[in-house]
């Protein structure tokens, strides 16, 4: 029992915040326009405590999932990842006292938490790691940053992205192959259980070295960052599903002021 639920954490965490292809509303806006959203919905839930707010946001976000055509178990997977930043926000704002100020103001940090959350997993499954890359490099041109530091920043956020599922499949492969060897960490004390866990964390060390190699081999190959200035495959324009993203992320900062001033 104890052996699956290990195996289970590791295929919840894998495919985390994973893009999932498909032909769709959100899948067609562009990267700039989903990350405006992110952010209009990072500022309201800070500008307002109103739970009525809360409502229609989670409402719309549910609504973008909806009109995303992923399976929404894949968005509550992303949502669960989070459970423990949850409940730390709820513990540390009532383990000095309870009372109906404190335990309303411990579920509105819940709330932000769950929509910052919800609104990020949108995002990451209806966005692909190239078009996020390209678009950061787009953006920290316009704030002013030279071509190969923001060529390198975002080459390293989709590097990030793109190794950290093959990190999890890996540390599942040799999890069960190392079972098959009688390795158990599930059973024995702490120093035995601590020991059983290098037999795991070693080769994933070698393999993740192994493949650092192998892509800086391919990047020289490529001849990657020879040139100063460089050309681009993408092209962002702005498309009808961007302006209504842009037209709902304008309106829950409205919203968010207008409750926020009712209150």
């Amino acid at each position: 029992m104890r052996e699956n639920f290990s195996g289970g954490v590791v295929s919840l965490y894998r495919n985390i915040g994973r893009y999932v292809e498909n032909d769709s509303f959100i899948h067609k806006s562009t990267c700039l326009s989903k990350l405006l959203l992110i952010l209009c919905t990072t500022l309201s839930v800070f500008i307002t405590s109103n739970y009525f707010y809360f409502t229609i946001l989670i409402t719309m976000l549910w609504c973008l999932a909806i009109l995303s055509k992923v399976r929404l178990s894949y968005f509550l997977r992303d949502i669960q990842s989070a459970w423990f930043l949850m409940l730390l926000a709820f513990l540390f704002q009532i383990i000095y006292g309870v009372n109906l100020h404190v335990l309303e103001t411990a579920i509105t940090n819940v709330l932000r938490i769950f929509s910052i959350i919800f609104v990020v997993s949108v995002f990451t499954r209806s966005t692909r790691p190239t078009e996020i890359s390209h678009c950061l490099e787009k953006l920290l041109r316009l704030f002013g940053f030279n071509d190969r530091k923001a060529r390198d920043f975002s080459i390293t956020v989709i590097l990030v992205l793109r190794f950290f599922p093959l990190m999890m499949n890996e540390i599942d492969r040799i999890r069960v192959s190392q079972t098959l060897r009688g390795v158990d960490i599930s059973q024995g004390g702490i120093i035995k259980r601590l020991s059983s866990l290098t037999s795991i964390i070693i080769p994933v060390v070698v393999s993740t070295i192994n493949r650092a190699e192998q892509l800086a081999l391919a990047m020289d190959a490529r001849r990657y960052g020879l040139f100063e200035k460089t050309s681009s495959y993408y092209d962002i324009k702005l498309k009808t599903a961007d302006v209504l993203i842009i037209i709902l992320s304008t309106l829950l900062i409205c919203f968010a002021l207008i409750f926020r001033l009712i209150r």
